[in-house]
């Protein structure tokens, strides 16, 4: 039935809607040199998080804001930096003023792109610091910048090597920190928080909020302003499945789940619509499966490269070349399975997977949360399949309630689980891999006694 409240309501909605269309960016007085940049970008009316982000950070205010990735949370913090750069009257050309985290290349070389297009008129130079290319190029150009974009890994290198200092900076921006914990940095992200002054502006800019990201945010920032502008449909969904097995059949299963896991992905990708900020072009979904030793990584990389094409494998006794190649397989689509330990695989960025597999259980939630967060995110959706014996049950229902998912059990139908190991052919005591049963016949001349030297003489002759 229709009230006049409804009524009433519906029509302040709309008129909320109307205003919200003729939003532009004029309202925030940007320096002509800064408006210049929105116009060559072509950006003409404000998303949600720059509406909200841009005034607080203006106000040179401590900002905490969950958004989710594509929704223009860079320019929202672009803007204002632009914006307290030019009132100060900023050098152009270094010390360096502004410190924005990224984790990964890929993100670092985006936001740097984006600060030089919207300050092309403002002459702040805006460097890159990231792992995977040479040093030295970016040694000097962070020499000369204002404005530096850095992985944490990379940057944490060259102030251990005295190459940038950051004793100038009064403006800290960290983007996409949940991806930062899901990927092993918050070690790295403390020691070079100490580094920065503690008088300056604190920007965290994340799609969650796991609780070790939120301690760290309140921890490094004084009275924030807490901005959440996230949509239901666009946060990540994660399944978190154990199937119990006995440790004797761990491969057979898998072997048995790999074609359904395959057959889920390329339905997921087909329904679900990529991520904006997505660097890759493939079409089909990635899996990657977890291996606590890199014995049992290579085991499985020869396992399943003969049944299921190409597989990327990870681990220690690789080269750092040979890494990298492996990890272009997967970013090229040429390999769809990665198998990966955890120590390897930390700083891995593949928005394309859709399955973790955990062949070997996680000795810690924090390790059970970094390897299931490389999932749902370019398709928003993913699942997590963790293979355990009856022994580590109870170990894994506790660490449910630790990190606060709910698992949920399950089994393969037409399985055998009670196959003796005897009749197993994927068990690691294959009859290829057992000793002979059968005695080797000794090659050479026998070794018994020599033979008496007085025997060995000629008989004398009789006379």
């Amino acid at each position: 039935m229709t009230t006049p409240e409804t009524n009433a309501n519906e029509l302040e909605k709309e008129t909320e809607t109307a205003e919200t269309e003729q939003v532009s960016f004029d309202q925030f007085s940007f320096d002509q040199r800064i408006r210049s940049g929105i116009a060559a970008c072509k950006f003409s009316t404000p998303t949600p998080v720059q509406q909200a982000v841009i005034p607080a950070l203006l106000n040179r205010q401590d900002t905490i804001a969950l958004a989710n990735t594509g929704t223009g949370k860079t320019a929202a913090f672009l803007l204002p930096l632009l914006q307290h750069l030019a009132t100060e009257e900023a050098l152009k050309r270094g010390p360096v003023r502004a410190l924005i985290l990224a984790p990964t290349r890929e993100l670092a070389l985006q936001i740097q792109k984006t600060c030089i297009a919207l300050g092309q008129q403002t002459g702040y130079r805006c460097g890159a610091v990231y792992g995977g290319a040479g040093a030295a190029p970016q040694k000097k150009a962070a020499a000369a910048s204002t404005i530096i974009v850095a992985t944490p890994g990379r940057l944490l290198d060259f102030i251990n090597q005295k190459e940038i200092r950051l004793g100038g900076i009064d403006t800290l921006i960290i983007d996409e920190a949940d991806r930062m914990f899901d990927l092993g940095f918050l070690p790295e992200i403390q020691k070079i928080l100490d580094h920065v002054p503690s008088k300056r502006v604190t920007a965290f800019f994340s799609a969650t909020m796991p609780k070790p990201i939120e301690h760290l945010a309140c921890t490094y920032t004084k009275d924030p302003k807490v901005i959440d502008v996230r949509t239901e449909e666009a946060k990540p969904d994660i399944t978190h499945e154990l199937f119990t097995v006995p440790p004797h059949l761990k491969k057979k299963l898998l072997l048995a789940l790999m074609p359904l896991l395959l057959s889920d992905s390329d339905d997921l990708v087909h329904k679900q619509k990529r991520a904006e900020h997505s660097p890759h072009s493939k079409e089909d979904g990635g899996i990657i499966i977890f291996a606590n030793t890199k014995e049992t990584c290579r085991e499985l990389e020869r396992m399943l490269s003969g049944k299921f094409g190409e597989v990327a494998a990870l681990h220690s006794d690789l080269s750092q070349s040979k890494r990298n190649k492996m990890l272009e397989k997967m970013q090229t689509g040429e390999a769809r399975i990665l198998v990966a330990t955890d120590l390897v695989a930390r700083g891995i960025d593949l928005d394309h997977i859709t399955h973790i597999i955990q062949f070997d259980t996680p000795d810690s939630p924090d390790k059970y949360i970094h390897r299931v967060g490389r999932t749902a995110r370019a398709y928003r959706k993913g699942t997590a399949i963790t293979l355990i014996g009856e022994k580590e049950l109870m170990t894994m229902l506790q660490m449910e309630q630790e990190i606060g998912k709910s698992f949920a059990l399950r089994k393969l139908g037409n399985f055998n689980y009670n196959e003796p190991s005897g009749n197993n052919k994927t068990d690691s005591r294959s009859d290829s891999r057992r000793k002979p049963g059968f005695k080797r016949k000794p090659q050479g001349k026998p070794q018994g006694k020599k033979p008496n030297a007085s025997r060995s003489q000629k008989p004398r002759r009789k006379r």
